[in-house]
């Protein structure tokens, strides 16, 4: 009798061994899961980041090219009286005084 609970002990032993290692097993793998899933979606979230960081950028970039020519443009009209003539002749259809418009005959109909 001392010799079969001698016995059953071991075999409890391995069962509580066995069942430790396989929560061990399960805990690290659940963790090694549960790291991955949630590196991966940072990692997008960062590359969909840095494409609007890029995105940004070029309109950035974009703006101040236009910013840049309207300054331009403002310092002509305020600074060179041709190029005021020129603007207010080609985008408000201005005329001199004294001036009257000849247009050729096909366009007369518009």
């Amino acid at each position: 009798m001392l010799q079969y609970l001698r016995s059953n002990r071991s075999a409890v032993a391995r069962t509580v061994r066995s069942a430790t290692i396989i929560f061990w097993l399960v805990l690290t793998g659940g963790i090694i899961v549960f790291l991955l899933t949630t590196t991966l979606a940072a990692h997008q979230k960062n590359m969909r980041l840095k494409e609007h960081f890029i995105k940004l950028n070029y309109e950035t970039q974009f703006l101040d090219y236009q910013n840049k020519h309207l300054r331009r443009e403002i310092t002509a009209i305020q600074e060179d009286p041709f190029y005021l003539e020129m603007v207010m002749r080609q985008e408000l259809n201005m005329l001199q005084e004294g001036e009257i418009v000849i247009k050729p005959h096909h366009l007369q109909a518009q």
